[in-house]
């Protein structure tokens, strides 16, 4: 019913520097998740890409099924259709911060909703384009910074694990 790319249930992972792209979920009525299908769970997403998936119904990124506990860091979704992300039930939808993400507007610090300007999402490059908004635009506590010392970028190559 779900998650083209990944599913958690029952699972509290602590994910970095993921990336999750190009998955395509097609279906019948209640399917979505094309990029992750979560459920029942609380991980914890820092310097993720989710971009460029598709699901037949709702959710082309993500899906949220009883999962309020859900938390994003310093992420970039963006190009997912229907949607980016989605909840199904009437928790909250989640913890977002510092993340970039195109079709909802999250109340939280730090956030934006602007073209990341990826290198090449087509050939499935994506770094950051050295204009990219979302550059140096990461929470600026100094746990998250780049390997090179600077304000962690959002996305997948961004934070100490990254490699801008």
């Amino acid at each position: 019913n779900g998650g083209g790319g990944m599913v958690l249930h029952n699972a509290s992972p602590i994910m970095t520097n993921v990336i999750i792209t190009k998955n395509k979920l097609s279906g019948g009525y209640w399917v979505g998740g094309g990029g992750m299908f979560i459920s029942s769970s609380s991980p914890t997403m820092i310097n993720m890409t989710i971009s460029d998936n598709t699901a037949n119904v709702l959710g082309g990124g993500i899906v949220l099924n009883n999962s309020p506990l859900t938390t994003f860091l310093n992420s970039i979704l963006w190009n997912n259709s229907p949607n980016d992300i989605i909840s199904n039930g009437s928790d909250p939808i989640a913890t977002i911060t510092y993340s970039n993400i195109q079709q909802f507007v999250f109340y939280g610090e730090g956030n934006k909703k602007e073209e990341p300007l990826f290198v090449d999402p087509e050939n499935s490059d994506y770094h950051l384009q050295e204009s990219s908004p979302c550059i140096d635009a990461g929470n600026p506590d100094p746990q998250y910074n780049d390997t090179d010392e600077s304000r962690n970028d959002m996305g997948a190559y961004g934070g100490p694990g990254g490699n801008r």
